[in-house]
């Protein structure tokens, strides 16, 4: 089951549009109503590259076969079917990781200019018409030494700069990605932190009912962004793994089964284990020496009894 933000209205082009709707007000750089479209723009496409990645590496799945000489048992199938599985949901993240670390590495050593400003601030001088460019500090943390660098997302009064509203989870730093991938859904798990939000957004309210998890596990609530992807949006798998599909796929012409005879006769379980003592301890090698050592004797026997020929001398 994926997350459960990927199928609601929070990733919606309705959503991320009510959030970028300001009715010509003015915001401060780092309002939640300014930053926070960029965000949810984001969300939605990692929920995308996730379904996507997801679909591709099962359309793979699906189309390689298992093959079994002889009709195994349901314990072994669900054994060697898990071990299949749980290699694919293993593998899956990690390439889809992988070419999500490499875009943010290639951003941070670029130090790419963000479009809202919120690495780097432009200033410019009228008297000399230079631009100068300046580091914008997050918490005490310079985004020109790390671009983790976040604080958390507000909604402010412009005029007098004072906090009227924390969004819970959520932050706002030098790159919008990195600042959404360490912000968690809390939230918007709350109706009352959605409410309270709404009254801060123009023309007016959209009516937008709280996230609920579709599993018992809480700690959804709190994770970030990053663990979240981690399981490609997935709050749980549910593999189906059905030994009788797999018996009626492969068909068997006939089934038979072998009776231990040994075990319930006694004296054919003796003769068996005199026999297999009688092979352990080097039996056949020792019959075959006796054999030769005799055979060997009666040759010689023969030899010297035989008459010698006597060669005249001239």
């Amino acid at each position: 089951m994926y997350h459960q933000v990927c199928g609601s209205e929070f990733v919606s082009d309705a959503w991320i549009r009510h959030l970028a709707t300001g009715s010509g007000s003015t915001f401060y750089g780092d309002d939640f109503r300014i930053t926070g479209p960029y965000a949810f723009r984001a969300l939605s496409m990692f929920c995308q590259l996730a379904h996507n990645t997801i679909a591709s590496n099962l359309n793979q799945f699906y189309s390689s076969q298992y093959f079994s000489r002889f009709v195994i048992s349901p314990y072994l199938f669900e054994a060697q079917i898990r071990s299949k599985v749980d290699q694919l949901l293993s593998s899956m993240p990690d390439s889809f990781l992988l070419s999500l670390r490499m875009i943010r590495d290639t951003t941070q050593v670029n130090a790419l200019f963000s479009a809202l400003q919120t690495n780097y601030k432009l200033s410019g001088s009228k008297d000399t018409d230079n631009v100068f460019v300046m580091a914008k500090n997050y918490d005490g943390c310079s985004c020109s030494l790390s671009v983790n660098c976040i604080r958390q997302s507000s909604i402010y009064d412009y005029n007098t700069m004072t906090i009227l509203f924390n969004v819970t989870g959520f932050y706002t730093g030098c790159n919008v990605i990195e600042a959404l991938l360490q912000s968690t859904l809390e939230c918007f798990y709350n109706q009352i932190c959605i409410n309270e939000l709404q009254k801060y957004l123009l023309p007016s309210p959209m009516y937008s009912s709280a996230l609920k998890s579709l599993s018992s596990n809480q700690t959804l609530k709190t994770a970030t962004i990053d663990n979240l992807l981690s399981n490609l949006m997935v709050e749980r798998w549910n593999p189906n793994v059905s030994y009788e599909k797999y018996y009626a796929a492969c068909s068997p012409e006939y089934c038979s089964y072998y009776y231990n005879t040994i075990a319930d006769n006694p004296e054919i379980n003796t003769y068996y284990i005199v026999v297999l003592m009688f092979f352990l301890v080097g039996g056949p090698l020792s019959v075959l020496k006796l054999l030769i050592s005799a055979l060997t004797k009666i040759i010689v026997f023969y030899v010297r009894k035989s008459p010698r020929q006597v060669v005249p001398q001239a």
